[in-house]
């Protein structure tokens, strides 16, 4: 259900995997990258620490890479889905500051450095951080600049990974990125390879490679067959049933994939046509171009809420970041509002959260996690409850080391009228809010 979309690496194994994963460690993504079972690829970055990645099995990266075009909710509905690797893209993170003694940087300088990395690739193909060093020291001197540094050299790696263009067998990488940069970050130095046993940055663990090269393995692992742009889109189209149970032209805007609703549109009608997928008014609100497979919608019929209201509450509250996937709010699905003059912003960003109480949003978590936002559910004593424990979780599972509240819905957390209920849930008040924090 995952395979394809673009997810915040930075939640992915915090948030969405152990979700879905009982028992997750990073141990086993690790495992399956290891055995040539998952593949990712960068589809843009969210910072100079963060960025989207998308995962594929390796056998069907050609059918289902996207790109050609950045992704956006609205190209042309004729747009075509290609196999070729993402077109690159500035790196929203910027380039690093000069220091004092240093020429002043321009987005350009870099380009030259990132031509030689992806020249080495495409000569020695996969390479270790080591061998990537030893190309950009050379190719500072063929040109007559100054070696990059080792922040340079890495903006200048993760630039390329971001636009879809370099990928890792590994994901230590990834991970390295959300480490405190104090530790780690050495942008003054000028790395030099007669350096006894460098291993180089955790940044730039594991072996690099060019997507294109992953692609052009892909085509291999299935006898070489060229899919066609029907292929794709056929399999775009079956990915997006599997993942969403109904699809809607919302829930694939939201997804930015290019050609949006109308690349699918087709496909789906055929399908239609063919009675493997059935079109209907399956929920209200979404607009009449539903698309769903039979399964999911016998699925939505069975889970329909019992008319006499017996009902196990079991599971019923749930906390999910508002990235992942299985959240409806903010893509297929408005944000609730308190009544029309509820302007607030509510986004799916990573590192925020939601809380889910009957499928219903009670609580908004910003990014950050200072400021909480109740939603019109909050209201029933039934949800508030369940749901600020549900909160609390996110520190009592390991999600997060610490939670400190100190707005609730935009005012200060002592002035709010549920400070008795935030205690309940084991918050503690402190002199900036009311805070969990991990058991030591």
């Amino acid at each position: 259900q995952l395979e394809g979309l673009p997810l915040p690496a930075s939640v992915l194994e915090r948030d969405i995997l152990p979700a879905r994963v009982r028992g997750y460690v990073p141990r086993l993504l690790d495992e399956l990258g290891a055995a040539g079972e998952v593949a990712w690829v960068g589809v843009g970055s969210l910072g100079r620490d963060d960025g989207r990645i998308a995962l594929y099995r390796p056998d069907r990266l050609a059918l289902l890479l996207s790109a050609g075009e950045p992704a956006s909710a609205g190209p042309p509905a004729t747009a075509a889905v290609s196999s070729e690797p993402l077109a690159p893209t500035a790196f929203a993170g910027g380039p690093p500051a000069a220091g004092p003694n240093e020429p002043a940087t321009t987005p350009d300088d870099s380009e030259w450095l990132k031509e030689v990395l992806r020249r080495q690739l495409e000569e020695r193909g996969a390479s270790f951080y080591r061998d990537l060093l030893a190309a950009g020291l050379r190719g500072a001197g063929e040109r007559g600049v100054k070696a990059p540094t080792e922040r340079e050299l890495l903006d200048a790696l993760w630039d390329l990974v971001w636009s879809g263009q370099v990928t890792n067998d590994t994901f230590a990488a990834l991970r390295a990125l959300r480490w405190p940069r104090t530790s780690r970050d050495r942008s003054a130095a000028r790395p030099r390879l007669g350096a006894s046993g460098r291993m180089g940055p955790p940044e730039g663990a594991g072996r690099w490679s060019l997507v294109s090269d992953a692609v052009a393995t892909s085509v291999a692992l299935v006898g070489g067959h060229q899919s066609s742009v029907t292929e794709r889109r056929h399999a775009l189209a079956m990915r997006l049933l599997e993942r969403h149970g109904v699809v809607t032209r919302d829930g694939v805007a939201a997804e930015g994939l290019p050609g949006g609703f109308g690349a699918v549109y087709p496909v789906l009608r055929e399908l239609e046509e063919h009675g493997r997928v059935r079109r209907g008014y399956f929920v209200e609100g979404l607009g009449g171009a539903q698309f769903a497979l039979p399964g999911a919608v016998d699925r939505l019929r069975a889970e329909r809420a019992d008319p006499s209201g017996d009902r196990s509450t079991e599971g019923r509250t749930m906390v999910l970041a508002a990235a992942d996937p299985a959240n409806p709010y903010g893509a297929s699905l408005p944000w609730p509002r308190h009544g029309d003059d509820d302007r607030r912003v509510l986004s799916r960003s990573a590192g925020a959260y939601v809380v889910l109480h009957d499928g219903e949003p009670i609580l908004y978590l910003d990014r950050g996690g200072r400021s909480l936002q109740t939603l019109p559910g909050f209201a029933s004593p039934d949800a508030a409850g369940p749901a600020l424990h549900a909160l609390a979780s996110l520190v009592v599972d390991g999600r997060l080391r610490s939670l400190q509240i100190e707005r609730l819905d935009g005012t200060p957390i002592a002035e709010s009228p549920h400070r008795e209920r935030l205690s309940e849930a084991g918050f503690r008040q402190s002199y900036r809010g009311f805070v969990v924090r991990a058991a030591r």
